[in-house]
């Protein structure tokens, strides 16, 4: 739960995430391939400051490699800007409950929980995760929260 009142509309966002199934385990091997979603980030607008649309490719070893653009908005269309955010060489962990963290650019780093997954052969493969910034993003003074899912499988 955000833990200030959002400045513009006086209320508090709150997500809910339910890891699934719940007898999996997970391990850094449940993270592999493609991943991708919307990314919402917020900055005292409304409805938000930025929408963007990423992909995050996992090795299943805590290895990453990530692209992610941001439409950012302006007072008028013809003056909004589009950021490119790269990410050649992260990193990434996660518990065996789920719970886990995203290592970025400059150690940036974003929280994790597993909302969707599944058991195949005694191995939980995740299928989809929440993921909300520890801190704002520097170049944007946004927080950025989103769910992110795997888009081959």
């Amino acid at each position: 739960m955000q833990t200030e009142v959002e400045p513009v509309t006086g209320g508090l966002f709150m997500h809910t995430a339910i890891r699934h199934p719940d007898d999996a385990r997970f391990t850094l091997a449940s993270f592999q391939g493609v991943f991708g979603g919307p990314g919402i980030a917020w900055n005292g607008q409304t409805p938000m400051c930025a929408m963007g649309i990423g992909a995050v490719n996992f090795d299943g070893a805590g290895n990453f490699t990530g692209v992610d653009l941001q439409n950012l908005p302006a007072t008028l269309f013809h003056e909004r800007q589009v950021l490119t955010f790269e990410t050649p060489h992260g990193r990434y962990l996660v518990n065996e409950d789920g719970i886990g963290t995203i290592i970025g650019n400059f150690d940036a780093q974003a929280r994790l929980i597993v909302t969707r997954a599944r058991v195949v052969d005694n191995a939980t493969e995740v299928l989809e995760y929440f993921f909300v910034m520890n801190d704002l993003i520097p170049t944007t003074a946004n927080f950025v929260t989103t769910y992110i899912t795997k888009r081959f499988q």
